[in-house]
């Protein structure tokens, strides 16, 4: 299941912390938690 969406989030984080994440990253609750529908429509729109 997680190989249908782990390369988006991975995207997605990466552009969000403006960090390169490996394929393999593992991120913490913590660090999801702070998604916000902000940087997804930020990052959407690009």
């Amino acid at each position: 299941m997680t190989s249908r969406y782990k390369p988006e989030l991975v995207k997605f984080m990466s552009y969000k912390d403006d960090i390169v994440y490996d394929k393999d990253r593992v991120f913490t609750t913590e660090e999801l938690l702070q998604i916000t529908p902000d940087y997804l429509c930020r990052w959407m729109s690009q």
